[in-house]
């Protein structure tokens, strides 16, 4: 059950007081437990609402009211509707997302605070630091409606588009009618967007909105092969570390070996220290296999914790789908239930 936001009032400092009823929890025991809170998406830009999600959970014996503050900082605003009706929760429903949405108005830096209270529970205090990307000037896709969400990437240009069909033909109606912004957008993204020069992820300044989070130093980083791969896991919310882009994976067959990947830049940020694990999250087919071992070799004198993502049967997927391979490595790291 998702807990409903309630709209209180406006605070002091540009925040607001939003209410939902949640369980209470005993007098001698801290009752409410933020489990996460988090930005989706997680690489926000200025001028786009971006959505704030807060799973608290209430361990208490009785039902009580939670009242939720969000302090905003000057420049950001919220821009959801408030909720009419708060929510009574019982005790044993277990955890309550609490969603919001906010917009910036300018790129940078700015630190969201939530802030929960309930009677006879120890108050909660969450932060989370956002890095806004500067704003793009909308009008110059104005004429281009946007595509309906879809499961996989789109590649522009692609036969198989996975679009709609109306979506195709409204698309290439706005092209025919504004030719010149389809190419000038497109033009200024190909001459801003760069690699960031630590990870190698897509931004437009020195360091991408990843990697310029204080929040995020100090922790693991994880290794993907491809900057594409940092997506996903950046929208599954679970990762809070840094990452590292290789550029590609070791193929002798096409003549890509180590010094064509980003395996140097890698080394240096590791020997510069502030690192607690590295994360290999790469293919599982023959280069990227080859990739893991060679990685785990040559980070083997730096004494930093090297693991690896686990492999098996996928969330949802049904053992009559899975290859002999996969099931292998499912029993072999299976854990106890």
């Amino acid at each position: 059950m998702v807990a409903a936001w309630t709209w209180a009032g406006w605070a002091v400092a540009g925040s607001f007081v939003l209410g939902a009823v949640l369980p209470a929890v005993a007098t001698a025991e801290p009752g409410i437990v933020v489990r996460s809170f988090l930005a989706d998406p997680p690489v926000c830009r200025a001028g786009r609402p971006v959505g704030l999600t807060a799973t608290v959970v209430n361990d208490g014996t009785s039902d009580a009211e939670l009242t939720a503050s969000l302090v905003l900082p000057a420049g950001v605003k919220l821009v959801s509707p408030a909720p009419q009706e708060p929510v009574r929760i019982a005790p044993t429903d277990g955890e309550h997302d609490l969603h919001v949405r906010i917009e910036a108005e300018k790129g940078g830096p700015a630190e969201i605070v939530l802030e929960l209270a309930a009677p006879g529970a120890a108050p909660v205090r969450r932060s989370l630091t956002i890095d806004f990307l500067p704003p793009v000037a909308q009008e110059k896709l104005d004429a281009v409606p946007p595509p309906r969400p879809v499961a996989t990437d789109v590649l522009v240009g692609a036969i198989h588009c996975p679009l709609w069909e109306s979506d195709r033909i409204d698309l290439w109606r706005g092209v025919q009618r504004h030719p010149e912004r389809l190419g000038s957008a497109l033009h200024e993204a190909v001459t801003s967007v760069t690699p960031c020069v630590q990870c190698g992820f897509f931004s437009m300044a020195e360091l991408c909105g990843i990697c310029a989070q204080p929040s995020r130093h100090g922790r693991e980083i994880c290794v993907v092969e491809q900057a594409t791969d940092i997506l996903p896991i950046e929208r599954s919310g679970v990762f809070h570390g840094l990452y590292h882009s290789l550029g590609g994976r070791l193929a002798p067959l096409e003549h890509i070996g180590p010094d064509q990947l980003r395996i140097e830049p890698l080394l240096e940020r590791l020997r510069a220290g502030g690192h607690s694990e590295v994360i290999l999250a790469l293919s599982t087919d023959v280069e990227g296999e080859a990739t893991t071992n060679y990685i785990v070799g040559i980070l083997a004198p730096l004494g930093i914790p090297v693991t690896r993502v686990a492999r098996g049967l996928p969330a949802g997927g049904g053992l009559e789908h899975a290859d002999q391979l996969t099931l292998q490595r499912a029993l072999g790291g299976r854990h106890p239930a």
